[in-house]
Parts: C-alpha cells; sequence; structure tokens
C-alpha cells in the first residue's frame, strides 16, 4: 500500500480490560522483570565486571548482596561491544560462578536476500534489528536478563543527544521488555560535567535515564580507594535509599571477579560526584547552573528579542561565552520574525524544561514549533503578527 494512501486509526483499550500483573523483581529493588535499569560509571571501574557477576546469579539463582532473597534462576544474554568472549567474558562469568550452558551471546545480525544463500552480517542495531533482539530471547522461554554493554554501541545511526531519536530506540527496548518479561541491564558512561548532579553525569539526552525504570552509578569509594559503589541515580520502582560497595578480586583462573561487601553503603551518587569536584570545579558548575537559570526564567514567558537578551545578560554580569554554553546545554532555539526581522530567543520546543531558580522550582511549557498549526500561537508570543522561521543554535559561532 502507498503509504499516502494507508488509514490511520486509532487503537484505544479500557483499563478495566487489561489485566493487573504486580510488579516481578529479579533483584529487588535493582532489576525487574520487564523493565530496564540502566548501569553507567567511568571506564575502569568495575561496571563490565559487575554485569557479569549478576549474570553469573541469575544463571544459579545466587543470593543477591545484602540480601536474604536469591535471584530467580534463568538464562541471560549478552550483547557487548567491548570485550571478547574468549579471553574476557567466558574466563570472568567462570570466576563468578555462572552456569555457562544458560549464557547466550549474540554478536551479529545475519541479512538474508530473496535468495538464501545472499547473507551477510551486520552489527546489531537497537533500531534496525530489534525484531532480530526479540527473536534471540523468544525461543528460550528461560531468559530472565539481558545485558547490552555499552547501550550507545547498539544505537546504529541514532544521536545519542537527540531526545526525539533515542526515545524512539528505548520505546523499541522497553516493549521487548514488556512483551518477553525479560530484565534488561543497559550500561553506559558518565560524561565529563565532573560535580554536576549525578542525573545530569549520564552521557547523552536525559532520555536515557529518563526512559529506565531505575538507574544506578558505579564510582570509587571516596573512603577507600580500592573499594568501589554502586549507587542509585533514580529508582521509580522501590526506594532508593540502598546502595552497594564491592571491590575486585582475583580469581583461580587469573580472572578478575567482583567480591561484594556485607554491609550496604548509605552514601548517594549525588554525593560521591560531588566529591570528586575541585573547588574550582565546582564554583564552575554553580556558576554555569546560574547562568542556566537566568535564561530559562528569561524565556519562560515566551519569545525574546535577542538584542533584549544580550542586554538583559550584561546588566546580570553574564559574559557571551557563558550564554553562549548556557545557550547551548538548554538547547535554546533562535528565530527569525518575518523576512527582514529581529532574532529571538525562545526555550526548546519538544522538552518541557524543570530547574530550581534560586531555591523556587521553576517549569516552563515547551514552545510551539513553527509549522502552520502553531503560527498563530508563535505571532501572538512575538506581538508582531509575523510568521516565524527556526534557526539551530550554534556553540560557539557569533549568532543572535
Amino acid at each position: 500500500m502507498n503509504p499516502s494512501q494507508a488509514r490511520i486509526m486509532p487503537c484505544v483499550q479500557r483499563v478495566s480490560d487489561v489485566a493487573a500483573r504486580e510488579l516481578d523483581p529479579l533483584w529487588p529493588g535493582v532489576l525487574w522483570r520487564g523493565k530496564t535499569t540502566l548501569l553507567v560509571g567511568d571506564p575502569g571501574l568495575g561496571k563490565s565486571q559487575l554485569s557479569l557477576d549478576i549474570a553469573a546469579r541469575v544463571t544459579r539463582g545466587y543470593r543477591w548482596p545484602c540480601s536474604d532473597k536469591d535471584s530467580q534462576v534463568g538464562d541471560v544474554l549478552l550483547l557487548s561491544a567491548e570485550d571478547d568472549v574468549s579471553d574476557t567474558i567466558r574466563p570472568r562469568l567462570e570466576a563468578a560462578g555462572a552456569d555457562l550452558n544458560r549464557v547466550h551471546f549474540m554478536s551479529t545480525v545475519a541479512i538474508i536476500g530473496e535468495n538464501p544463500e545472499d547473507v551477510h552480517y551486520e552489527w546489531p542495531s537497537l533500531l534496525e534489528h530489534a525484531t532480530a533482539l526479540r527473536e534471540a530471547i523468544e525461543p528460550r522461554p528461560d531468559t530472565r536478563l539481558v545485558v547490552i554493554d555499552p547501550l550507545t554501541a547498539f544505537l546504529g545511526g541514532v544521536d545519542s543527544h537527540k531526545t526525539s531519536e533515542v526515545r524512539t530506540v528505548l520505546a523499541l527496548l522497553s516493549q521487548i521488555a514488556t512483551d518477553t518479561r525479560v530484565a534488561i541491564l543497559a550500561v553506559s558512561h558518565l560524561n565529563k560535567s565532573v560535580g554536576s548532579s549525578a542525573m545530569h553525569r549520564i552521557t547523552g539526552s536525559l532520555a536515557f535515564v529518563a526512559a529506565a525504570r531505575a538507574a544506578y552509578a558505579v564510582a570509587r569509594d571516596p573512603a577507600d580507594s580500592d573499594m568501589r559503589v554502586m549507587l542509585c541515580i533514580k529508582n521509580n520502582l522501590a526506594e532508593d535509599s540502598m546502595g552497594y560497595r564491592f571491590s575486585i578480586s582475583e580469581a583461580d583462573n587469573g580472572s578478575p571477579y567482583v567480591r561484594w561487601a556485607d554491609k550496604p553503603c548509605t552514601l548517594s551518587a549525588d554525593e560521591v560526584f560531588e566529591a570528586e569536584a575541585s573547588p574550582r570545579e565546582r564554583a564552575k558548575n554553580v556558576r554555569a547552573a546560574d547562568v542556566e537559570a537566568w535564561l530559562l526564567q528569561l524565556l519562560a514567558g515566551g519569545p525574546v528579542d535577542a538584542n533584549s537578551a544580550w542586554r538583559q545578560a550584561e546588566r546580570g554580569g553574564y559574559s557571551t561565552r557563558e550564554v553562549k554554553r548556557a545557550c547551548q546545554a538548554l538547547r535554546i532555539k533562535k528565530a527569525v520574525a518575518g523576512y527582514q526581522g529581529n532574532w529571538h530567543w525562545s526555550l526548546p520546543e519538544n522538552d518541557a524544561v524543570s530547574i530550581s531558580v534560586h531555591g523556587s522550582p521553576l517549569s516552563t511549557a515547551a514552545p510551539l514549533s513553527s509549522d502552520k498549526n502553531s503560527d498563530e500561537q508563535w505571532r501572538t508570543s512575538l506581538g508582531n503578527g509575523q510568521s516565524v522561521r527556526h534557526w539551530a543554535t550554534s556553540a560557539e559561532g557569533n549568532g543572535p
């Protein structure tokens, strides 16, 4: 059928027609079947090692750290872009005591043409090959856990900083988790914003942490450099107070394995990341947050003339570089009113922004797009009856 001739129909259900289902924890408080949990941290701190320890516990039904609960026994599917199966992943799983017969590895997908002999292999993409991931899980109904390490390596051509693109992939992943009842553990990295809140340290779009039902950070223990901590960043399904401490030891086969501490960790992720920052870095981040808060407050009521914005920035003591960086961080839109009109600044179109300004929460609804259905409201915002065309914000250019 020609896509232009296709008819789009809404699919609507009554909530009363949907059977209620209780949450099904795999690791109580951390991993749930049918949900995605994010595990983030800097390189070299043991994220991948931690994910293999979790996998081993699932294959054997071992007890979870600082808990009296055992794991549900099941199979595990691994997608790994950074470690070789033969010389790294298998020895580490053996060191962790895993049942190797229950661990499966998805390395590529086969693309088969009309001729069965016409086959080539591609790196798995969660966007393009979501069906292949589903087909890797469904024939193995005992699968309880899927580990994706790192998540960004399996995004294909998706820009990890674009919220709309990231949400598309994560929606597909979430649907697979829901339909197959597997817990998904997605491993990712931290960005360079030392001293920022834990939520903003996760690399890429905030959609990653927003879509995950829980997110945990791996970091070095501030009190003991030989220890690591696994701390909650967010948890939508359980209390988020408990953290874990662990160290990396060497097994008889020479491979590393995770040794968990007996008692939980009471530190928060924000406290640990704050401790990593130097006084200069902390002051820099406070200043950047102040500029961003000022800019959000300035644009909360709608588009503002660029010349007026620059004048107010100067009066507020904010430098050109600071304002440009704030514009980039907040994805501020720049638009021209009319054919030769003035430049205007406005908040991004797709996402509402929420921030605390001098202790008071400031929530700003996203402004409207420049399509024909919202031109009238744009004209009202600008107050001059003119149409608007958008121009993307430049990071360091001499834009309006």
